[in-house]
């Protein structure tokens, strides 16, 4: 067989950000801030095929495919410290608006979704020198594009991959505790953690 295959891609990214820390005293702080990351690609695919002399173009793999990413995220961080101790306790929440969309097929496929990602971590100072550190943060991780893309990368007719536009993300609940030490040339962290990791993607 003789076939030819192209794919092409653009993308577009465009993104926005700004923080604010306000500081209460010497002891204690707030902090803000927004996010705002639009992502836009166009990826057009088509295997063509020699029957007889002349190229045509192999059905199900001749397609377009516009794919939108918006996330919409906003954070708020509240600091204080107290004697020895210091605590810091955040949430962020995130919106996403995810499209997939083969324009010639005329399948799409949307994901919506608002998440919080709550973060907490407290500190001890034994000394100046020694500090034991515990924390706890929630994390999401995103399947990566290609992943995602509904039809073949056709290099041969052995070797197609395809995506899934269904994928979601998979969350992630991290526990660590860690002890610092300040060296005259440096400092020391030793930790031990705990990770927990919901719709973890296959």
């Amino acid at each position: 067989l003789l076939q030819l295959s192209s794919n092409t891609e653009d993308e577009r990214n465009f993104l926005f950000q700004t923080d604010y820390v306000y500081p209460i005293g010497d002891k204690s702080k707030v902090e803000g801030g927004m996010r705002v990351a639009l992502r836009t690609v166009n990826n057009n695919f088509q295997v063509q095929q020699n029957d007889n002399g002349t190229f045509d173009v192999l059905p199900g793999f001749d397609d377009e495919l516009l794919y939108t990413e918006d996330i919409y995220a906003a954070y708020l961080i509240g600091a204080h410290e107290f004697g020895a101790f210091s605590t810091q306790v955040g949430l962020r929440a995130e919106l996403s608006d995810i499209t997939a969309s083969l324009l010639k097929s005329e399948q799409s496929n949307d994901q919506d979704y608002l998440n919080l990602f709550p973060s907490a971590s407290l500190a001890y100072k034994f000394s100046t020198t020694k500090q034991l550190q515990v924390s706890y943060s929630r994390r999401l991780s995103r399947p990566y594009f290609r992943r995602l893309l509904p039809f073949s990368n056709f290099n041969n007719p052995r070797n197609i991959n395809t995506g899934n536009p269904n994928l979601r993300p998979e969350f992630t609940d991290a526990f660590e505790m860690g002890f610092l030490q300040y060296l005259t040339n440096g400092s020391l962290l030793s930790s031990v953690y705990y990770r927990r990791t919901t719709g973890v993607i296959e």
